[in-house]
């Protein structure tokens, strides 16, 4: 997860320091500047709630059923096995 903050953050660091002094210009069906900024704001608004929004809810609700069908501890470590 802090990979994926990282990532975006020097992504934007990258884009604001670099990108206006660049040779090339963005693609025009993009919209320019303007375009890729918002393309950009768009897919990290995009992982943050699909990758960390749901994927946290869908790992905490997979943890509570755990607990409700196993415990939150187990009943005992190293025990011997049950004989039949």
């Amino acid at each position: 997860m802090m990979l994926n903050i990282f990532f975006f953050l020097l992504t934007y660091v990258h884009l604001f320091i670099y990108g206006q002094n660049a040779v090339e210009r963005p693609p025009s069906f993009l919209g320019g500047w303007v375009g890729l900024y918002s393309v950009n704001v768009f897919v990290a608004v995009w992982v943050l709630v699909v990758g960390f929004g749901l994927g946290g809810w869908a790992s905490m609700l997979n943890f509570v059923h755990q607990i409700k069908t196993f415990g939150l501890f187990a009943k005992c470590y190293q025990c011997p096995p049950h004989k039949a």
